[in-house]
């Protein structure tokens, strides 16, 4: 498909949380990125869990919002491992996972200064990180007026 110039999506996980957060990234994506020359777009989604949680055969009833915010190309470079192409990937979808939970600017001072929020969630009991990570996605349409009512 890659040589017929499709895009491919790939899940750097390799299947849906057990809790809401990321979990560690699997070296198919970084590898077939650097094994054909392609950059790697990533694409953060916040709110699926909420909509659709590991185990479900379908989402939940409703319309919960879901999130979808996309990045920068990150390109391979030259001679680059696996390992550390993932690392750059997962670096980027941390950056704009910090952008959709507060601003780009907010998020662009946080990665600067090594204060961003981690992904992978709070180190805490496996129920109180179902429950942070349960918490509902604001609706970006009505959360964020350009005018004030």
């Amino acid at each position: 498909m890659i040589a017929d110039g499709w895009n491919v999506l790939v899940f750097p996980e390799g299947t849906r949380s057990k809790d809401g957060w990321m979990g560690e990234f699997r070296m198919g994506a970084a590898r077939l990125c650097l094994e054909n020359g392609i950059p790697a777009v990533p694409i953060a989604l916040r709110g699926t869990y909420q909509s659709m949680p590991r185990g479900r055969g379908w989402p939940k009833p409703g319309r919960l919002p879901v999130n979808v915010r996309f990045g920068e190309p990150v390109r391979p470079e030259d001679g680059e491992l696996p390992p550390d192409f993932a690392a750059r990937m997962r670096a980027a979808l941390e950056l704009l996972l910090e952008e959709d939970r507060t601003t780009w600017y907010e998020a662009l001072k946080r990665d600067a200064t090594g204060d961003l929020t981690p992904a992978t969630g709070p180190k805490a009991a496996a129920w109180r990180r179902i429950w942070d990570a349960g918490e509902p996605v604001a609706d970006p349409v009505h959360a964020r007026r350009a005018w004030p009512r």
